[in-house]
């Protein structure tokens, strides 16, 4: 549970800012998204959804994605909403169990730990006499 037990029902997915490593993003099931500073274990913003969460996850620093267990999504623009700024349905009345963000890389801008290693020249050969 959180350090100030506001989250006493069963969590279902935390997820931490890509800003800052000390911020962490929890989804109950009690409908509650809890925004937590772990190392001085404060809430830091507390948004109640109304329906029980599944997971969540950080787009960025500003936007958070809450999964529900009627299917939907709704993301949240911590700058100044306490509601979902959008919600997406999907087709079926499933919960979403986990949610991911990835970030797409341009095919002519991969980060260094995938980039091709360098070509080396071919070693001069020594002439033959």
């Amino acid at each position: 549970a959180p350090p100030d037990g506001n989250q006493a029902m069963v969590m279902g997915g935390v997820s931490f800012s890509p800003l800052n490593h000390k911020f962490m993003a929890s989804a109950g099931r009690d409908g509650k998204l809890v925004f937590t500073d772990f190392e001085q274990h404060k809430v830091v913003k507390q948004l109640d959804a109304g329906v029980p969460l599944t997971s969540s996850t950080f787009i960025d620093g500003v936007y958070v994605a809450a999964s529900t267990e009627s299917g939907t999504v709704r993301i949240y623009d911590l700058r100044k909403a306490e509601s979902a700024v959008s919600v997406l349905r999907d087709h079926s009345d499933c919960a979403i169990t986990s949610l991911a963000y990835h970030v797409a890389v341009a095919a002519n801008s991969a980060p260094a730990a995938m980039a091709p290693p360098p070509t080396q020249p071919a070693p001069a050969s020594a002439p033959v006499r």
